[in-house]
């Protein structure tokens, strides 16, 4: 049976299909390696690989009966001896549960990793598609908001982080989330809150920084649609939100027991380091096919700029509403009460740009027209604006009217979040172009009295709840365009459009990391019998074995360390992670001081607990693995075996 073009988007089912394909096409060519290779580079995916692995196989030791799996979860086998290893970055317990049973069937964690990445952009397109279809009651615009949000630009920069990517659940949870107050029903409101665990359990950033926007949410619609008295909602509510949080806690406790073993919070220049200059909004990934030449202000995580189409419809769908809210708005009679509501909106914005200009340059001091201003309290200015704006409204039936919006229409709430979370994003100093400004920064409020805030680094993911908001704006946009005689061709041309600004095809795998003064890692890392032979030799190494590896303090060869843990499953002294134990420097410092201090490098290794030692020759030149040898051999090392140039000696006890 033939079906129109609007009927079609109908099937989430075919929907899935086509965001699939376009994964596969931008993200190509993993798809041709998707057992081999890694995307971006040897880095992040690394410990990511080892941590999902970890997980995945305590879920199938749980699954199998054993219930006290988990009492070792957080006590994962690098730095060894040091306590909570796990916490030091992201757990990834969500991830590890949908990887398990693919693992369980092949064995390959790359594989795994990989569609897991893949993953992160087929689920997302299909979470905001439900969502933004509930939304505008549109199939098509669900389906271009779904683009949106899989595809956002500032996904880009964010390849190597399996964990930045994983926030495909946010959209689910507000789809649930809404269907429940439409519908009252509570399976809605289960799905929701399981999405909203899942979200919880992939990302610790994504737990902090979405969990306020979610409460607002709630509050919203009840406001909205005024059911403070609904008791069968408010209760389903509450009982969600405990659901959450008994889910959700057991996985926070660890994090917060960091501080009892020597991890202080972030400090405040590390976080501001981090957080997104607001010219980052205007620069875009390198990788970027299209884009990639905006390079406005280099900064880490600081690469926002979200695309022409992404801003084009999200205006559109925004000023589409205002539109119909101006004409069916009901003016004043008074034509006094007009002229007083016109001026106090034209001094309110000549009193916030001048506001605007003294923050942005820390410059009171201006002339208009001959006549110098001043301000030397710019907020002074924000409370003047702020009276002309209630003044307005208090004059004008049509301000009041364009204010509160429609009523069950969320484009007002996302169109304010989107414009909170970018804010956010610029963490607890606003600068631009590298220079602070006086521009007002919430996040600097969140960071110094809200639990949990004062533990992340990087405030620039706060980009990711934007991208989510334009994309919902963004489908509002396409359903506007809908409308006009050949609406449909323009909104498939912006999508193709959309799809090619958004692209970095082809993708770069295997990247290795710079590892002077060491000589690079393998090209490639390998699984299953390709494993290197000095793994597997250290496999039957004695269950009491703890292995160092030299070198020991490059993160490129540390995570080659970390990466092969699980073919040997012995612990390392070695390690790589969000954070580091103190223990790790003394040991990277001695070791790399070995020539010039050999008692002191021995000493740390004696104390690090470790009974193995290898050598990876790659690594070295000639004379320096001459000097580890004799000084191994001095202290009564026993060489036990070669590969190649890697070579196993046993560390007197």
């Amino acid at each position: 049976m033939n079906q129109t073009p609007s009927r079609w988007f109908d099937s989430a089912w075919r929907v899935t299909a086509i965001y699939t394909l376009v994964t596969l096409a931008t993200t190509w060519p993993l798809a041709a390696h998707l057992t081999t290779s890694l995307p971006a580079d040897f880095g992040d995916p690394l410990l990511n690989s080892f941590i999902l692995q970890w997980g995945i196989d305590h879920i199938r030791a749980l699954a199998a009966g054993d219930i006290g799996a988990f009492r070792s979860y957080w006590q994962t086998p690098m730095f060894y001896p040091e306590p909570l290893v796990l916490a030091y970055s992201e757990h990834l317990f969500a991830q590890a549960l949908q990887a398990a049973p693919i693992y369980a069937a092949t064995g390959n964690i790359l594989l795994c990793y990989n569609l897991l990445f893949l993953a992160t952009f087929v689920l997302s397109g299909l979470g905001m598609y439900l969502l933004s279809r509930e939304l505008t009651r549109s199939a098509v615009a669900g389906f271009v908001a779904g683009l949106l949000y899989a595809f956002a630009l500032c996904r880009l920069a964010r390849y190597p982080h399996l964990q930045a990517l994983s926030s495909q659940w946010l959209p689910f949870a507000l789809y649930g989330l809404r269907r429940f107050f439409t519908t009252r029903q509570l399976a809605p409101l289960a799905g929701a809150t399981l999405a909203l665990v899942a979200q919880n359990l992939s990302n610790g950033y994504y737990l902090i920084f979405f969990a306020p926007f979610v409460a607002a949410y709630c509050l919203f619609e009840i406001a909205d649609r005024r059911l403070w008295t609904d008791v069968r909602v408010l209760s389903g509510l509450v009982a969600a939100g405990l659901a959450t949080v008994v889910a959700t806690a057991p996985f926070l406790v660890p994090y917060l027991l960091l501080r009892g073993v020597g991890f202080e919070p972030r400090p405040f220049e590390e976080v501001r380091g981090f957080s997104a200059d607001l010219l980052a909004w205007v620069t875009a990934a390198p990788g970027n096919r299209v884009w990639g030449w905006l390079n406005t202000f280099e900064k880490a995580e600081g690469e926002l700029f979200p695309g022409l189409v992404v801003l084009v419809l999200a205006s559109l769908g925004v000023g589409a509403r205002v539109r119909t809210l101006w004409r069916e708005a009901p003016r004043t009679a008074s034509r006094l009460r007009a002229r007083a509501a016109i001026t106090a909106l034209l001094l309110a914005a000549v009193v916030a740009a001048f506001t605007l200009l003294v923050l942005v340059t820390s410059d009171p001091h201006w002339r208009l027209f001959g006549v110098l201003i001043t301000m030397r309290a710019p907020w002074k200015g924000g409370a003047i604006a702020a009276l002309l704006v209630a003044a307005l409204l208090a004059l004008s039936p049509l301000a009041r009217t364009l204010a509160c919006g429609v009523r069950g229409s969320a484009l007002g709430f996302f169109a304010a979040c989107a414009v909170l979370s970018a804010l956010l994003t610029l963490g607890p100093v606003v600068d631009i172009g590298g220079m602070p400004t006086w521009l007002p920064a919430p996040y600097a409020m969140l960071y110094w009295h809200v639990p949990g805030f004062d533990g992340l680094r990087v405030p620039a993911r706060y980009a990711m709840l934007t991208a989510c908001c334009l994309a919902v704006l963004g489908g509002f946009g396409a359903r506007a365009l809908l409308t006009l005689p050949r609406g449909r061709a323009i909104v498939a041309v912006l999508s193709a459009v959309f799809v090619l600004e958004s692209t970095a095809m082809p993708i770069a795998l295997d990247q290795r990391l710079a590892a002077a003064p060491y000589r690079d890692t393998p090209p490639r890392m390998h699984t299953g019998e390709s494993v290197p032979a000095v793994y597997r030799f250290a496999a039957r190494l004695p269950p009491s074995t703890v292995l160092v590896e030299f070198p020991i303090g490059s993160p490129a060869w540390d995570l080659q360390s970390v990466f092969y843990q699980p073919v040997h499953r012995h612990p390392i002294v070695n390690g790589y992670s969000g954070g580091f134990p103190q223990s790790f420097y003394n040991n990277r410092d001695a070791f790399t001081s070995l020539s010039a201090v050999p008692d002191v490098a021995w000493q740390r290794l004696r104390l690090s607990g470790a009974t193995h030692v290898i050598v990876h020759g790659d690594a070295f030149r000639v004379s320096q693995i001459d000097l580890i040898e004799a000084w191994l051999a001095v202290r009564g090392a026993t060489p036990l075996a070669r590969f190649g140039n890697d070579r196993v000696f046993a560390v007197p006890q």
